[in-house]
């Protein structure tokens, strides 16, 4: 043995024979590539969840707002019967149709 010798490993056998430094460095950067592929796909995921969540709350408060308000007007209420000597005031608004007397 001379002093330029290196020690050397014995060659691979079997399946991983012909695998080298290049390969295993391609394999890398296309696992790198596919995780961050799922890592897009994941926060795609999240981010639609949340938005449908986001809107079935919306829609439950706007549902609980349309129930919570029908038990009171903004109005007085007048009774339309007539008393003995009274007369009726009808009140009239504007609306997209035309005017509705009340």
């Amino acid at each position: 043995m001379t002093a330029n010798d290196t020690h050397q490993s014995p060659p691979l056998a079997g399946p991983f024979a012909r695998v080298s430094g290049d390969t295993l460095r391609q394999a890398g950067e296309w696992l790198r590539r596919l995780m961050i592929a799922f890592a897009v796909i994941v926060a795609a995921g999240i981010l639609a969840v949340a938005t449908a969540i986001f809107g079935l709350v919306l829609a439950a408060v706007a549902i609980l707002m349309r129930f919570a308000g029908q038990g009171r007007e903004l109005r007085p209420q007048h009774s339309n019967t007539p008393r003995d000597g009274e007369t009726i005031t009808l009140e009239a608004r504007r609306t997209p149709r035309g005017w509705t007397v009340e």
